[in-house]
């Protein structure tokens, strides 16, 4: 049953500027007078240090926090909501879907050079989470592109953001065709 809200997943690997492009979304929804949930999975499956038998990033956490939180999102009358994680596969996708329940859901990769992926590592993080990062941030991508579970891709390499949400944007046709963003 679709309830009429229009979600988007941005996926990608560590460093790709998922929460990045969705904070950027939020302002431009927000400037637009569309209501809206921004939705970061990363901090709603975060628990150290992990349980013994759980999973290891978190995401199915993630999931059991937002299905319990997204009926008040609901009823605060969202009507799109962006949402910043990494799916890593088919399961994850149909996992996030069911947490949305009659939502509509549209996944958006969002890739960039791994010498830009490394930059932005080196950058915010240190010590071991920083060298985790960069151990897996190539395999992560892989898994993601190989899962086949986007809709559609966002070069993040370096360009403007507004263009990119722009891009963004228009690839949902959440905006007019005619609208311009200027």
């Amino acid at each position: 049953m679709d309830n009429g809200v229009r979600s988007l997943a941005l996926t990608g690997t560590i460093g790709a500027g998922k929460t990045t492009l969705a904070e950027a979304i939020s302002e431009e929804l927000h400037e637009r007078g569309v209501r809206h949930a921004l939705i970061d999975l990363d901090w709603l499956g975060q628990v150290y240090p992990v349980p013994d038998g759980h999973d290891p990033y978190g995401y199915e956490l993630a999931l059991q926090n937002l299905k319990e939180i997204w009926p008040n999102f609901l009823a605060a009358g969202a009507e799109r909501a962006v949402i910043a994680g990494t799916l890593l596969s088919r399961s994850h996708r149909e996992g996030l879907q069911a947490a949305f329940g009659g939502s509509h859901l549209t996944v958006a990769l969002v890739t960039a050079p791994t010498e830009v992926l490394k930059a932005r590592i080196h950058s915010r993080n240190s010590g071991r989470l920083r060298d985790d990062f960069l151990s897996r941030t190539a395999i992560v991508a892989e898994e993601i592109r190989s899962a086949g579970i986007h809709d559609f891709e966002v070069e993040n390499d370096g360009r403007e953001l507004r263009g990119l949400v722009v891009e963004t944007l228009r690839a949902l046709r959440w905006l007019p065709s005619s609208d311009s963003l200027a």
